[in-house]
């Protein structure tokens, strides 16, 4: 059968030569955002990257104790709580996004705002759950971590750009070495992992203000590029970096 790709208008392409990697790309795009537009404003590629982290960094910090069950549940815990925030993020940045990033799923209909903030708070709490039942310490670090986002998205993004940034390296940092908070093992490797994910991230987040500059002042959010400029702060990114050497 011949696929039709709607977003070249809805033409067929003959198989195989036709089809290319890049057309593979943009159907995938395509199916998520038209047909699972609840699961696309999660950030799968993120959710399953906060998945393995945390399964990983529990592996590193004790590899003799058959934690795996709770690491994987712990992993999905904290994937959703990342996921929400997403998702309420979106939600804040509706008004700036139908200007500046007309693209996204809720400026396009997929989603209605107020489906997006009911939608992050369900996931919120079921992120919550499964964290409970790994243990009351994962409890509190993922309904602080999911808090955290909430008021980054909310408010602190508009107050204090460089505190915003800390938060979520904060959450990184934590996330990268939650095997800690699995196992109760606070040891060398996992102080290393939240350190590495921690200045990693705080780098991250500045470059990646310094890059969407004009987008920040359209929403008027106070992050550290628009307080200092982008060449200081790629410098301080880069500073960041370096400082993580020092640690590994």
């Amino acid at each position: 059968m011949v696929p039709k790709f709607p977003w070249k208008g809805g033409g067929t392409m003959s198989l195989p030569f036709e089809i290319t990697p890049t057309d593979l790309i943009e159907w995938w795009h395509y199916e998520k955002k038209h047909n699972f537009p609840a699961f696309t404003i999660l950030r799968p590629g993120l959710c399953m990257g906060f998945i393995a982290i945390v399964v990983l960094s529990t592996l590193a910090i004790d590899p003799t104790v058959p934690l795996f069950p709770k690491a994987v549940l712990a992993g999905v815990g904290m994937a959703l709580v990342a996921g929400a925030g997403s998702a309420i993020n979106d939600y804040f940045d509706y008004q700036v996004d139908c200007s500046i990033h007309p693209w996204r799923l809720l400026p396009q209909g997929f989603l209605t705002p107020q489906e997006a903030w009911g939608y992050s708070l369900g996931v919120f709490l079921l992120s919550f759950l499964f964290l409970f039942l790994v243990n009351l310490t994962a409890f509190i670090a993922g309904i602080v971590a999911g808090i955290a986002l909430f008021v980054y998205s909310w408010k602190l993004r508009k107050i204090n750009g460089l505190a915003s940034h800390i938060v979520i390296a904060l959450i990184v940092g934590t996330t990268c070495a939650f095997g800690a908070v699995i196992s109760g093992k606070v040891n060398e490797i996992a102080i290393i992992l939240f350190l590495s994910g921690f200045l990693i991230s705080l780098a991250n987040e500045i470059a990646n203000a310094a890059t969407d500059m004009e987008g920040d002042r359209i929403a008027n959010l106070k992050t550290l590029p628009i307080i200092i400029g982008a060449r200081k702060s790629f410098l301080v990114s880069a500073l960041t970096l370096l400082l993580l050497l020092t640690f590994t």
